[in-house]
């Protein structure tokens, strides 16, 4: 079965590589649809980047400058963007500093707090919502801008240790990455390709999903009321996030 990259690409909500590097006066994005919506992506890397795979001296000058400097092999795909980039270094994580709370291991710590910026609430926990997952709930209130609101995805996923943790929707509550390509396209494409079923098909295979949900908040009230105030706020961050779901359906 054959896809468009187009219509791969609207599903997204993207508008090919360029949808992050919009001009700002200078070299336009070509082709793209003003109907799709900008998107923004984080990446993370967990081991960090090696600078001098980063940028590079240009030729004739003994170092990188803020406007003088070439791309090294990490970035070289984006050379054909160059002048719409702006490269930062030098960020410190001082949120980490001011967090008294004793992290797992090093590279929870960075992760609890990379996108978060907030003291923890456990050792492997994150105390307050990361940027990506706010933004996300901010652009799509009160309705959404398309049906995938947000994606959260890991490129290596070793079951035998813990996930990544850097996307949360609130203290404690981690939204965990989708590791394998068919599970993402079957977020992207929850009903199968639009061609491959009838409105009517699609309309009721959605509205299934939907009842499914709605058993699952109801079995949440249900139980919540006897639990103590800690376990009511796990409770509420999965009713959230099942809330979300069902936006989206």
């Amino acid at each position: 079965m054959i896809f468009s990259r187009r219509n791969v690409l609207r599903a997204l909500g993207l508008a090919g590589p360029a949808y992050f590097l919009a001009s700002r006066g200078g070299r336009k994005a070509k082709a793209v649809d003003p109907s799709i919506p900008t998107r923004i992506m984080f990446f993370y890397t967990p081991h960090g980047t090696l600078l001098r795979q980063w940028v590079t001296a240009p030729s004739g000058a003994s170092a990188p400058t803020e406007t003088n400097y070439q791309l090294g092999p990490i970035l070289a795909p984006l050379a054909s963007y160059q002048q719409n980039l702006l490269l930062v270094q030098g960020l410190d994580m001082v949120s980490e500093y001011k967090d008294t709370t004793e992290p797992t291991n090093a590279h929870i710590n960075g992760q609890t707090h990379a996108l978060s910026a907030i003291s923890r609430v456990g050792g492997s926990a994150a105390g307050g919502i990361s940027i990506d997952e706010f933004i996300a709930q901010g652009i799509n209130s009160p309705t959404p801008v398309t049906s995938v609101p947000i994606l959260e995805m890991s490129a290596r996923y070793n079951a035998g240790i813990t996930p990544y943790l850097t996307s949360w929707s609130g203290p404690n509550a981690l939204v965990p990455p989708l590791t394998d390509p068919t599970s993402v396209y079957n977020r992207v494409f929850p009903n199968g390709p639009p061609s491959a079923q009838t409105s009517a098909t699609a309309t009721a295979n959605a509205t299934k999903q939907k009842a499914i949900l709605d058993a699952a908040l109801a079995e949440f009230k249900a139980v919540k009321a006897p639990l103590s105030m800690a376990d009511q706020n796990k409770l509420n961050a999965h009713a959230s996030l099942i809330s979300s779901l069902e936006t989206q359906l």
